[in-house]
């Protein structure tokens, strides 16, 4: 039957172009696909396999959460030069660190914070905390937080006086940066409330607790 139906095909074919002879084809068999062959290609694709070339290439999307940093003084050593100001020299461990955290990938190695943790133990500074204002327990308050996070904390007491409106902090000589830039960036200590003293044989920072820590109700 389907040899007999592709010639019949085909004659109609011839006939069809009888008028214009320039327009015959040397039309056979060959050329027209039996209903077998067609039903042999379409099984080569299974159902599965058409749908996923039908909806086209699998895209590898991120999924992962894209983190926030700061990129501040913390991330590196604060120097003053004569000529150019203040300059900032980039530690490139914590800012690596801070890129990985930012696009979500694991760093190789510590995290910012454990990078300046390790950082401010190995200085091992001596810091001393005094309560600057009238409410009792707050200098207290203030040393746990910093010996929570790695500081030595040496000596916790009350200041000369109680009515310190802003925290200050008093530096002993000089070195200890990483230190000593922690508890700027901790307390937001601008320049002015910085005060440099000569090297003590006891302590290396002083921290004055004022009314600005009291009425945030910062405990740090």
């Amino acid at each position: 039957m389907l040899r007999q139906s592709t010639m019949i095909e085909t004659s109609m074919a011839i006939c069809a172009c009888h008028d214009k002879p320039e327009s015959r084809l040397p039309l056979t068999s060959a050329a027209i696909p039996s209903r077998r062959a067609t039903t042999e290609i379409a099984r080569d694709v299974s159902a599965p396999r058409t749908a996923m070339l039908a909806s086209g290439p699998s895209v590898n999307a991120r999924t992962s959460p894209i983190g926030r940093a700061v990129i501040d003084n913390t991330m590196g050593v604060t120097s003053l030069d004569p000529t150019w100001g203040s300059s900032l020299t980039p530690d490139m461990d914590k800012v690596k660190a801070a890129a990985a955290a930012v696009f979500g990938e694991t760093p190789s190695g510590p995290t910012v914070d454990e990078v300046a943790r390790q950082a401010i133990q190995s200085e091992a500074a001596r810091v001393v905390v005094l309560n600057g204002t009238t409410e009792g327990g707050l200098g207290t308050e203030v040393a746990a937080g910093l010996t929570a996070d790695g500081f030595q904390v040496v000596a916790v007491g009350n200041a000369d006086r109680a009515d310190y409106g802003q925290s200050v902090l008093i530096t002993y000589g000089d070195g200890l940066n990483a230190t000593r830039e922690a508890l700027v960036s901790r307390f937001g200590m601008p320049p002015d409330r910085v005060r440099s003293e000569s090297p003590s044989e006891t302590v290396d920072f002083t921290l004055v607790v004022g009314e600005d820590l009291a009425s945030a109700n910062v405990v740090q």
